[in-house]
């Protein structure tokens, strides 16, 4: 399922997905979807809502959070905290 208009794109996502980073700023949002991979840049702002579980793992994955769990997981850290 995808919606969209000139000011908002939504999306269901059942798979993997990162989100993308420039210079301490979300600026877009990496996924899978019928195994192709896809890119949505986003000029204001990226809303995440996968859950209370969800969330953080996606966060951690996408190399925001504590640096130790980050380095553990082998990703390349963008860490705030």
């Amino acid at each position: 399922m995808e919606l969209s208009n000139s000011s908002l794109f939504v999306t269901l996502v059942l798979g993997s997905f990162q989100i993308l980073i420039s210079k301490q700023r979300a600026v877009g949002v990496e996924y899978v979807r019928n195994g192709q991979k896809r890119t949505v840049g986003a000029n204001t702002e990226v809303i995440l809502t996968a859950g209370v579980v969800g969330t953080p793992h996606v966060l951690l994955l996408s190399g925001i959070g504590p640096k130790d769990m980050i380095e553990e997981l082998g990703v390349h850290s963008n860490t705030f905290v």
